[in-house]
């Protein structure tokens, strides 16, 4: 089974051709549902841009502890993730949004965004920056 998504007047032109080849090798079935629209780029680069932005801060901030506490960047990861608490230590481990993103979908229980619609991606970007940002804020507050 082929799944293809319709987006212009060339990929219906291939898709017909695609059928006329399938002449032969009849019965086909063939289901039509109309799209949802896939987040947009500026959705996109709004997510990564605010993700990064809470790493960085989290990173900056890890960075500052162990500066004054004296303690390496692994061990002030270590010390602030007990005072979080599971599963918030999780994310201090992470160095790159990429690798925060993994992490929270994860612990926040939501499924990849890749094939989200524009509304359902909302909802995504909101839970998860949410929940990267609260932790961002508590490591800010934790010295």
């Amino acid at each position: 089974m082929r799944n293809r998504t319709l987006r212009t007047p060339e990929d219906v032109d291939r898709a017909s051709e695609d059928l006329k080849k399938c002449k032969g090798h009849l019965p086909l079935v063939m289901t039509l549902t109309e799209g949802s629209r896939i987040r947009s780029e500026s959705q996109n680069s709004r997510y990564w841009a605010t993700l990064g932005e809470y790493v960085e801060d989290i990173n900056n901030a890890i960075h500052y502890y162990s500066n004054e506490s004296g303690y390496t960047d692994l061990e002030a990861r270590h010390v602030l993730g007990e005072q979080l608490g599971w599963p918030r230590d999780h994310i201090l481990m992470a160095r790159k949004p990429e690798v925060v993103h993994e992490i929270a979908k994860m612990i926040c229980g939501v499924p990849t965004s890749t094939r989200l619609g524009t509304k359902e991606f909302t909802k995504f970007e909101d839970i998860i920056l949410d929940y990267v940002g609260e932790v961002a804020a508590e490591v800010r507050r934790s010295f």
